[in-house]
């Protein structure tokens, strides 16, 4: 079965360059603006539910809202928990999370490794038990995890992706968005 990922609407955080922990951020009207022109090309591909982080909940009722379709907010796919570290600037909590010696040692305030690795792994195996054509909307660090791979995604663009990858690698994805299919596919070692 084929899954679609998106990444959720930018917040207000993320052009700043800032972590944000497992709170709510505020949502630009611009980013969502550009989520709303993924959906006829959603409504292409037949999806039939929206999946995306409780976080992710205002991006995922409006791409739900737009389809008609059932929106899951999931707890697993949360994005990495910064912790106190919430707010602070993307390169200085990267250098933080690289000081981490122990997989099983926290950020402050937030997850570990471990932890983060273990909960993406609840939420890939739900994922592999799908029957609808669905869209995952995550941070793209959460779909690196889920498919195993580290994927270079934009921003208001769609990436198809073959569960049975899930299972196997090399991880391939496409995109497949703004009307078009491209041609080439990426793979992923």
């Amino acid at each position: 079965m084929k899954l679609y990922f998106v990444l959720p609407a930018t917040s207000i955080y993320e052009t700043q360059e800032r972590v944000s922990g497992h709170r709510h951020t505020p949502l630009s009207r611009e980013s969502l603006k550009a989520l709303r022109d993924l959906v006829p090309r959603l409504r292409e591909l037949n999806v039939k539910k929206v999946i995306a982080s409780d976080l992710d909940e205002q991006s995922a009722a409006l791409l739900g809202r737009r389809l008609n379709a059932p929106v899951e907010l999931w707890q697993p796919l949360r994005r990495f928990n910064w912790g106190k570290l919430h707010g602070t600037k993307a390169c200085k909590a990267q250098d933080v999370y690289k000081s981490i010696q122990a997989p099983e040692v926290p950020v402050k305030g937030g997850d570990s490794p471990a932890s983060f690795h273990k909960r993406l792994s609840a939420a890939r195996s739900r994922l592999l038990d799908l029957t609808l054509p669905s869209v995952v909307m995550a941070d793209a660090q959460v779909i690196a995890q889920l498919i195993g791979a580290p994927a270079a995604l934009e921003h208001n663009h769609i990436y198809e992706y073959d569960t049975g990858g899930l299972r196997e690698s090399p991880a391939v994805y496409r995109m497949v968005s703004n009307g078009a299919t491209r041609a080439s596919q990426t793979v992923l070692a």
